[in-house]
């Protein structure tokens, strides 16, 4: 039962699919182009998984759909975040979007964009989160429609806006599992659903006319510094010091032997009864939240929390005597 409940939760990552080409997502770039490291996987770019999002780290997601606990390849710092400008564009600017659809699971796209200025700098969602841009003819969301393919539509530059370094996010909130949203109603699309991300950059000026970012410098700067951790290898000069080796003398130690003595604390190993005292109760746990009264994820959380992985946000354990 239990693998047939995984297999629930983890359906959507099989199936759904998609990702920002236009402009084109630091994981996708090299697909359009752009000289950039390939991530073949840049169309799951979905928080590490439904499970990993809600079960494990409380709905939290990395602002560029990686796993919010990391490794965060796509955020500044990461092997997909080179700093490449994919797009310029000037202020107010209508701009087209475009999202490849490979497997479709119905849901709404968003799309943030925070003014960075420093390609070496982490976005944060508190950033994204000032500027929600409107959908031309759909508020701030594009409902996406049924069927795999390129889903292309428009949105609106806020006004007055330049940068030299903008970080547009797109976010897909897909809507095909069946959940319960917070007033009590259950339905499909209601409720927790599974996310995709990306995250283009973008320069924004007054007349869309922008030079190609000096991004390179900021990564000449950071190799720079490895080189200088060679230096610690000099350290190997007080290795010559063999005046340690006139510390033969610790031989006339032999008579610490003597402290067989201790071998006598074989009695500590009598401490194992106490262990047994835990057989007049036995721990039971039940999932929690979103998870509560689904009898695999009960025996789930029974036998994770035993090993000491128990995840608050999703299991509840106590002590029941017999």
């Amino acid at each position: 039962m239990l693998s047939g409940f995984l297999l629930c939760c983890f359906i959507s990552s099989v199936l759904g699919h998609g990702r920002l080409l236009d402009p084109p997502s630091r994981a996708s770039m090299w697909r359009v182009g752009f000289s950039t490291p390939k991530n073949y996987n840049d169309n799951q770019l979905n928080c590490g998984g439904f499970m990993n999002q809600y079960l494990f780290q409380n709905g939290k997601c990395g602002v560029c759909g990686d796993p919010y606990q990391g490794p965060k390849e796509n955020e500044a710092g990461g092997r997909f975040a080179t700093g490449t400008i994919g797009r310029s564009y000037k202020t107010g600017q209508v701009v087209d979007v475009a999202v490849q659809i490979t497997a479709d699971h119905r849901g709404w796209f968003e799309l943030k964009l925070c003014p960075n200025n420093n390609p070496t700098k982490a976005i944060t969602q508190s950033c994204l989160d000032r500027y929600l841009l409107n959908v031309v003819g759909s508020g701030t969301r594009f409902i996406n429609t049924p069927g795999v393919g390129t889903k292309r539509f428009q949105v609106k530059l806020p006004d007055g806006l330049q940068c030299s370094q903008c970080v547009l996010q797109w976010r897909w909130h897909a809507g095909n599992n069946y959940g319960v949203d917070p007033s009590g109603r259950g339905c499909i699309g209601c409720g927790s659903q599974e996310e995709f991300y990306g995250c283009a950059d973008i320069t924004i000026s007054g007349n869309g006319q922008t030079h190609s970012p000096v991004v390179i410098q900021p990564t000449k700067i950071v190799t720079q510094q490895p080189s200088i951790t060679f230096r610690p290898i000099q350290t190997f000069k007080p290795f010559v010091t063999n005046a340690p080796v006139q510390t033969a003398r610790p031989v006339q130690t032999a008579r610490p032997v003597q402290t067989a003595k201790p071998v006598q604390t074989a009695r500590p190993i009598q401490t194992v009864r106490p262990v047994i005292t835990a057989r007049p109760g036995t721990i039971t746990c039940k999932a929690i939240n979103y998870w509560a009264g689904v009898v695999a994820l009960d025996q789930w959380c029974t036998v994770e929390c035993q090993k000491g992985n128990c995840p608050p946000s999703a299991c509840s354990c106590q002590v029941v005597g017999r």
